[in-house]
């Protein structure tokens, strides 16, 4: 969002050779309900999608402005493997100003398209146009700065940190049903992700170094940037407790929170299962820096109107 949120779309146009140049309208939404939401449905902060569809369950406006404007602010599909919270995390997103029902209330969103529209542009641009019509939204970006970690090469490399071993883990796909637990085992391990180790810790597979970034991110509760020059897939074990690196999917956080004065390398001297010896023992190190946060500054907002 290189200008005001609540710019109008603009058209685009096609130009054909010895003809004049015909505009068509972007895709958008032809019909939009919003409503209070029946939270005993449970379907809190639920997306379902079909080629010409969207429906947003029981979520703020907040969150469909962090949506609509850092996650997918012009209908871009998100990195592999990244989901919308760590975009946001990554990010250091906030909404700041707006009334408090702005992160109080929740509305189902149903809205229709006459073509096929990717789910990208539906939460990205097409929902914008809902906030900025619906709900009168008027907003800026802005930024600020928030504390990090970066992650570096400690002195030497990192020399125990081992690229992926063909075959270590299942690759999943839209073809593939998840492996299942057999004869008393537990199932192989899903390619890009992380599970608790059956030797202690945590392990990884196939894993990239922005997704172990995202993990220590959520155990430090403060973004991690990689910083190593380091690419590719790795097999990692992390000496850390499994309930120090929460890694399962739901459980990122949406939005950095403010960081806890007792999770420090300067508290982690002796070194002893903390997320900064588990790096260290990899042959990285983390580093407090500076980094930017994007913020969404409310200038006005509505509650939307009935339908």
């Amino acid at each position: 969002m290189k200008t005001a949120v609540g710019a109008v779309l603009a058209l685009f146009g096609t130009v054909c050779t010895g003809a004049p140049q015909v505009k068509s309208e972007p895709a958008r939404f032809e019909v939009v309900s919003i409503k209070p939401c029946d939270e005993s449905l449970r379907e809190r902060d639920s997306v379902r999608v079909s080629p010409a569809r969207l429906r947003i369950g029981c979520s703020t406006a907040e969150n469909s402005i962090l949506a609509a404007y850092v996650v997918y602010p012009g209908g871009r599909p998100l990195p592999r493997g990244l989901s919308v919270a760590d975009a946001l995390f990554d990010a250091g997103a906030s909404v700041q100003n707006g009334p408090s029902w702005l992160r109080s209330m929740r509305f189902t969103i149903e809205a229709t398209t006459k073509v096929p529209t990717s789910v990208e542009e539906m939460r990205g641009p097409l929902i914008q146009r809902v906030l900025n019509d619906r709900f009168k939204l008027r907003a800026h970006e802005a930024s600020r700065d928030m504390a990090v970690y970066e992650l570096v090469q400690d002195k030497g490399g990192a020399a125990e940190f081992k690229p992926a071993q063909p075959g270590s883990c299942f690759e999943m796909d839209a073809t593939k049903t998840p492996p299942t637990a057999h004869g008393g085992k537990a199932p192989p391990p899903i390619c890009g992700g992380f599970r608790r180790s059956e030797a202690g810790g945590v392990d990884g597979y196939h894993v990239t170094i922005a997704s172990i970034c995202r993990a220590v991110s959520n155990g430090l509760n403060k973004p991690v940037v990689d910083k190593t020059g380091l690419t590719g897939l790795y097999d990692v074990h992390l000496e850390v407790a499994f309930e120090q690196l929460p890694v399962v999917r739901g459980m990122f956080r949406n939005r950095p929170q403010p960081p806890d004065s007792s999770v420090s390398e300067a508290a982690d001297s002796d070194g002893g299962g903390s997320v900064f010896a588990a790096m260290r023992k990899l042959g990285f190190r983390l580093q407090s820096a500076k980094g930017v946060a994007k913020v969404i500054v409310i200038d006005h907002i509505e509650l939307p109107s009935a339908n």
